[in-house]
């Protein structure tokens, strides 16, 4: 498992894009971008595969 500020540089990077997409245009698909954060997030926090589907099943 990565150390937390491996995550924190990743996660960083990824946001940082998000922003810098949105600013160039508003209406930008960022939404791969946005999903490889919440498998982050799902990673850092050890989540398995059963716990990712409450997570997501309790969002939509």
């Amino acid at each position: 498992m990565k150390k937390f500020s491996q995550y924190s540089l990743e996660l960083n990077l990824r946001v940082n894009r998000i922003l810098s997409n949105k600013k160039e245009n508003p209406r930008a698909d960022t939404s791969s971008i946005e999903a490889e954060i919440g498998q982050m997030i799902y990673e850092l926090y050890g989540l398995i595969e059963e716990e990712i589907g409450i997570v997501e099943g309790g969002v939509k």
